[in-house]
C-alpha cells in the first residue's frame, strides 16, 4: 500500500502523486465565559415595563461552534482561516450569521462548483432533512475555496460519521493495467447522530463501478418489507436479440467486477475485465439506440392510443333501454350482423396474436405475447383450437378470463382508494379471442354511434370536437353577445359502474346477433379478479358489475353505452320548447362528447336549460 495517497498496486518510493505535506495537530483556544455580575440593575424597557431581575429566567444556551478547518491537509489552512477559528466568539457569530443565509438562500451556495446543498422531504412533509452532495478538488486553491463553503453550512450539529454499507470497499479506480492500476476509497456517504436516529435502518450500498470510474452509491432509509409469494413470470431478456445480447454484456461485466474486487493485483483479472467493459460499453450503446428509436416510433403511431391508458372512467345511473329512444337513430343492418356472425379462422388468431406488442404486462399466467410469437410452430395449434372453442361454443375458461388488477396512483400521495387507477393485466389468450371481436366490432360503430362522439371510433378524431367548442365559446367574453348556456358533465368511474344488463339490452336494441351478444357477455361477466399488492397476488374474487380498464373491448362498448345518452339529446333537441344554442341552430347540434366528458349547451333560457337537464 502506498503511504501517500493509500492506495494499491504501486510502491511509495514509485508514486506519482505530489508528496503530501507532514500533519500538523492545532489545539483550540480555551473560550473563557464571561463571568456573571453579583448584582443587576433593574431596567425599564420603552413601553415602562419593568425587567425580572429575580425569580426563574430561562437560560440562553450557546450555540455549537462550526467543526475546525484543522486537519491533516495544510491546504486548507491559512491564517486568516486560523484566526477565524481559534476565536470563540467571532467563530459562533460567523456560524450564526452563515446559518442564516442558507436557510434564506437554500440552492444557491454562490459561485464555483465542487457541492450542491439542498432540502430534501418526504412526499407527506413528514421527514425532512439537509442533504449535500460534495465533490472534492485536486488542486490547492479548489479545496481551499471548498472547505470555505462547507464551513459555511455548518449547523446545530455538524458532525458527521460514515453511514453503514456494504458492496465493495473500494470506491475508485484509474482504469489502467497492470503495475499503474490504483484502487482507492474516495467516495463516502455521511450522516450525523439525529439522521441515523431517524433512519434506524438506512444502509448505503457500493456497487460496481461499470464503464465508469466511480462505484455508485445507492442509500436505502428502509429496510425490505416482505411481500408474500412472487407470482410466475415468463423472462422476457430472450425474446429480443439486442434485449439479451445487452443483458449478457452486462452480467458477463459484473462477473469479472466482482472477481476484481476480491482480488485487485491479478494481471489476469484485470484483462478479463478491460474486454467485458469494451464489450458492454458496445452493447450498451445498440440498446439505447434501439430503445430510442422505438420509443419515437411507438409515439408516432399509437399516440393517441397511449392517452387512453390515462382516461377517466364514467359513472352512469341504470335506465332501462326504450325503443323509442334508440329508434332516434340506426342500426343494424342485415348485413352487419351477417358480418358479425362469420366463422374465425386460424389465421385470423395468429394475426391477432402477433399485432399485440411484447412489451405489454403479462396476464396471471406470467407470460407475454412475445413467449407465444417465438414459440408459435411449437404452440400454435393448440392456441388456435383452445380460442377457436371458445368463439364458436361460448364458453370461457374461468383461468383464461382470469385478471390481475395493478393500482396505479393517480396523486403523489394516496389515501384512498378513490387515489388509485386500477388496471387489468388480462392473459394473453383472452386478449386475442376480445381483438377478434373488437375486429369486426370497430367496423360498424362508425355507422352507429352518431358524429358528436369523437372517442374511440375508427376514422375519428377527439380534436375535431375540440376546435368546434373552441369555435362556440369564442365571443363569449363580447358585451353584446347573447345568453347562452353550456355544461361540462365529468363522468367518474364509468367503468367500474357500468351495468351488464343494461349493456346487454343496448346490443339487443342495436340487433346484434345472439351468438355475438353471447360472446360479449361471457367476455366481460365471467372474470376473477386478483390484486397486485408489493409485486405478489392477494385473493380470487368475482365481480357484479362494470368493464375493465385494459380489455381491449371495454373502450368499444363503453362508447355504445354513451351513445344511448346521446339519443337522449336528439330527442330533447326536438321538442319544440327548447332552443339551440345560436350558433348551432341550423346543425341541430346541442351536445358533443370527448370519451368520457360530455358538453352540453343550449339557448341562455329557463326552459331549454331545463330540458336539457
Amino acid at each position: 500500500m502506498c503511504g501517500h495517497c493509500k492506495g494499491i498496486g504501486h510502491a511509495t518510493k514509485d508514486c506519482r502523486r505530489k508528496e503530501s505535506r507532514k500533519q500538523q495537530w492545532i489545539a483550540k483556544e480555551v473560550i473563557q465565559k464571561p463571568e456573571k455580575k453579583e448584582t443587576e440593575v433593574a431596567k425599564t424597557t420603552v413601553d415602562g415595563f419593568q425587567t425580572i431581575t429575580k425569580g426563574w429566567r430561562v437560560k440562553a444556551k450557546d450555540s455549537m461552534a462550526g467543526p475546525s478547518t484543522m486537519n491533516s491537509f495544510q491546504a486548507l489552512t491559512d491564517s486568516k482561516v486560523s484566526t477565524s477559528v481559534m476565536t470563540g466568539e467571532s467563530q459562533n457569530d460567523t456560524v450564526q450569521e452563515s446559518q442564516q443565509i442558507m436557510v434564506e438562500e437554500l440552492g444557491n451556495t454562490g459561485g464555483g462548483g465542487g457541492l450542491i446543498h439542498l432540502s430534501v422531504a418526504t412526499v407527506d412533509n413528514k421527514h425532512s432533512f439537509f442533504a449535500t452532495f460534495v465533490y472534492g478538488f485536486n488542486d490547492e486553491e479548489g479545496r481551499k475555496s471548498l472547505w470555505k463553503r462547507l464551513q459555511d453550512l455548518t449547523r446545530v450539529d455538524p458532525w458527521l460519521e460514515d453511514v453503514k454499507y456494504s458492496g465493495n470497499f473500494y470506491t475508485w479506480s484509474n482504469k489502467q493495467q497492470g503495475s499503474d492500476k490504483i484502487y482507492s476509497k474516495i467516495d463516502r456517504v455521511m450522516a450525523n447522530q439525529a439522521w441515523m436516529d431517524k433512519f434506524t435502518n438506512a444502509e448505503a450500498i457500493f456497487l460496481n463501478e461499470g464503464i465508469f470510474d466511480h462505484t455508485p452509491a445507492v442509500l436505502t432509509v428502509h429496510s425490505d418489507i416482505p411481500s408474500g409469494k412472487k407470482p410466475f413470470k415468463a423472462e422476457q431478456e430472450g425474446f429480443s436479440e439486442i434485449h439479451m445480447a445487452y443483458m449478457q454484456a452486462k452480467e458477463k461485466l459484473n462477473d469479472c467486477q466482482n472477481k476484481m474486487h476480491r482480488d485487485p493485483l491479478n494481471v489476469v483479472l484485470q484483462y478479463q475485465e478491460l474486454e467485458a467493459r469494451k464489450h458492454y460499453a458496445g452493447e450498451h450503446k445498440n440498446y439505447s439506440s434501439y430503445l430510442s428509436q422505438k420509443a419515437k416510433v411507438t409515439w408516432v403511431k399509437e399516440g393517441d392510443e397511449n392517452s387512453a391508458f390515462f382516461h377517466s372512467s364514467i359513472k352512469e345511473r341504470r335506465h332501462q333501454v326504450k325503443d323509442s329512444i334508440i329508434a332516434h337513430g340506426p342500426v343494424l343492418s342485415r348485413q352487419q350482423a351477417d358480418f358479425l356472425s362469420a366463422e374465425f379462422t386460424k389465421e385470423d388468431i395468429k394475426d391477432a396474436m402477433f399485432s399485440i406488442p411484447g412489451i405489454k404486462a403479462p396476464g396471471p399466467d406470467g407470460y407475454c405475447s412475445y413467449f407465444f410469437q417465438d414459440n408459435w410452430d411449437l404452440v400454435g395449434d393448440e392456441i388456435s383450437e383452445a380460442i377457436l372453442s371458445f368463439l364458436h361454443t361460448g364458453h370461457l375458461l374461468k383461468e383464461i378470463n382470469s385478471t390481475v388488477i395493478t393500482l396505479i396512483p393517480k396523486c403523489k400521495c394516496p389515501n384512498t382508494v378513490s387515489d388509485y387507477r386500477p388496471i387489468s393485466c388480462c392473459n394473453v389468450l383472452y386478449k386475442v379471442a376480445t381483438k377478434l371481436i373488437c375486429s369486426r366490432l370497430k367496423v360498424i360503430l362508425p355507422d352507429l354511434v352518431a358524429q358528436n362522439q369523437g372517442g374511440f371510433i375508427k376514422g375519428r378524431i377527439i380534436s375535431h370536437n375540440i376546435m368546434i367548442f373552441q369555435d362556440l365559446i369564442r365571443h363569449y367574453v363580447r358585451k353584446s353577445s347573447r345568453p347562452n348556456c353550456m355544461i361540462k358533465l365529468d363522468f367518474q368511474k364509468a367503468y367500474d359502474t357500468m351495468e351488464w344488463g343494461f349493456l346487454e339490452e343496448m346490443l339487443q336494441a342495436f340487433k346484434f346477433p345472439a351468438k355475438f351478444i353471447s360472446l360479449i357477455m361471457a367476455c366481460i361477466s365471467t372474470p376473477k379478479y386478483s390484486l397486485m399488492f408489493n409485486g405478489s397476488m392477494h385473493g380470487f374474487f368475482a365481480a357484479k358489475r362494470g368493464l375493465r380498464q385494459g380489455d381491449p373491448m371495454s373502450p368499444l362498448l363503453f362508447v355504445l353505452g354513451m351513445e344511448y345518452l346521446s339519443r337522449i339529446m336528439q330527442k330533447v333537441g326536438e321538442k319544440d320548447e327548447f332552443q339551440f344554442h345560436e350558433r348551432c341552430r341550423d346543425l341541430k347540434l346541442n351536445h358533443l362528447s370527448f370519451a368520457d366528458d360530455v358538453l352540453l349547451f343550449c339557448k341562455g333560457d329557463f326552459k331549454s336549460i331545463y330540458l336539457m337537464l
